[in-house]
């Protein structure tokens, strides 16, 4: 049971950073802090902390909420260069930084065994131009 409530502790800690991060994350003065997407992953289910995201940098997070190991793997629908974060252990946290494009979709996936066939996949709309600030 102690395994259970430390991947808990990692799920809460991983929420709150995520949360707490927020626009404080860019860098200097004038630069655009980047969107950013949590993906919950586990048996055999991905979940998106929204389904639609603006274009330009982000930082999708994955946390592996799961009791077998997963990995991410993201790439335009259209094609192009599959991103991943790489195999995960039950509890662990990891991230990767991506551009998104304007009105693309984007696929997610855990690419391990078969997973993707098993239901580990979603999907991801990129907002056609940046919400107004303000």
């Amino acid at each position: 049971m102690s395994g259970r409530l430390a991947a808990a502790a990692a799920i809460i800690a991983a929420s709150v950073a995520f949360l707490a991060a927020g626009p404080a994350a860019a860098g200097g003065a004038g630069e655009k802090a980047p969107n950013r997407l949590l993906v919950r992953g586990q048996e055999f289910d991905l979940t998106l902390s929204r389904a639609e995201i603006g274009p330009g940098p982000a930082l999708i997070q994955f946390q592996n909420d799961g009791e077998d190991p997963h990995d991410l793997q993201i790439r335009k629908q259209k094609g192009g260069a599959t991103r991943s974060v790489g195999e995960l252990e039950p509890g662990a946290l990891g991230s990767v930084e991506i551009r998104l494009q304007k009105g693309a979709r984007y696929q997610l996936w855990c690419s391990l065994l078969n997973h993707r066939d098993l239901g580990m996949e979603a999907t991801l709309k990129v907002k056609r131009k940046q919400p107004s600030a303000g």
